[in-house]
């Protein structure tokens, strides 16, 4: 399974997601 640059930023953003509510 390829991880896209997209992919991976969705990733970095989903360990933010509860700070940010």
């Amino acid at each position: 399974m390829e991880i896209t640059p997209f992919e991976r930023t969705l990733l970095n953003g989903s360990t933010m997601a509860p700070i940010l509510g």
